[in-house]
């Protein structure tokens, strides 16, 4: 996604194939819907649910041979860029040896306390599993220090990592989408808030996107919140406090947000998901 927007904001012709039958698709359906109608505005040609057949190089260009849809195509490009997820590293850096033993996938097998059964060894960070990201990678080293220091460490709530793809407009997430909450069959309310509605979106001219916040439908704990839009990746770490805290929306929408600001939008759209939204 990012390098899609990096090469088309540079003026290169950008085509995006995804396997899957949309783009970020671990993302809540509406933010990958967003997303995908950004792109195409911008020039970006998305395809999705596709395979690649077969590649070719030649001497100044690769010709790939698509098929989406149930229906064949020919792109042809200077460069492709295969950008298909993290791999791990833990194949030749002395495990075995060591006597550590790896579980499903290559991660290292560890307990709760990120202890490996050999003792005295621990796992962070990608090696020690999903979610692949430096913040949740940075929280593991800081609870292992912490545990070896003697300090009783706060346990990690992995379902409470932040998620950011950083594009434009970009993307932030955090807890569930509504596809898991339906999956689950739990009561939830959603609320929502476009930044078209916000005075400093309109004021700076980066109206593009929204907040999306699902809470629980009998007690309003944030089950999930999703944001597209200008400032995502800042916006998204007020619901990730509220989350950690199990704060309700009420409480969130209870905090003053100063105008004109983004965060505005966060306190509307959980004013929304309670049938009280006012700026709309």
């Amino acid at each position: 996604m990012e390098f899609a927007d990096i090469f088309n904001a540079f003026g290169s012709a950008v085509t995006l194939i995804e396997a899957l039958p949309r783009i970020l698709p671990f993302e809540d359906a509406e933010a990958s819907d967003a997303l995908t109608k950004s792109y195409k505005k911008r020039g970006i040609d998305v395809i999705t649910g596709a395979t690649v057949k077969q590649g070719t190089a030649g001497a100044d260009k690769v010709t790939l041979e698509v098929e989406a849809g149930g229906a064949a195509r020919k792109i042809e490009s200077a460069v492709v860029l295969m950008a298909a997820g993290r791999a791990l590293n833990t194949e030749e850096i002395g495990l075995k040896q060591c006597g550590i033993q790896l579980r499903d996938g290559g991660f290292i097998k560890a307990d709760r306390n990120l202890q490996t059964e050999v003792p005295g060894y621990y796992a962070i960070g990608d090696v020690a599993g999903a979610p692949m990201l430096a913040h949740k990678g940075f929280r593991e080293g800081v609870y292992v220090a912490e545990l070896l220091g003697g300090k009783r460490s706060h346990p990690i709530r992995y379902d409470n990592v932040p998620s950011v793809t950083y594009c434009h407009p970009e993307v932030a997430s955090i807890g569930l989408t509504e596809d898991q909450c339906k999956e689950r069959k739990l009561g939830y309310v959603v609320g929502r808030f476009p930044f078209s509605a916000n005075g400093r979106a309109r004021g700076t001219g980066e109206t593009e996107g929204f907040v999306k916040i699902i809470r629980d439908e009998k007690y309003g704990e944030i089950l999930g919140a999703h944001i597209v839009g200008a400032q995502a990746s800042e916006l998204i770490h007020e619901l990730a406090v509220a989350r950690e805290n199990e704060y309700t929306v009420e409480e969130v929408e209870l905090a003053i947000h100063a105008h004109p600001t983004m965060s505005e939008a966060v306190a509307e759209a959980a004013l929304d998901s309670l049938g009280r939204v006012l700026h709309i």
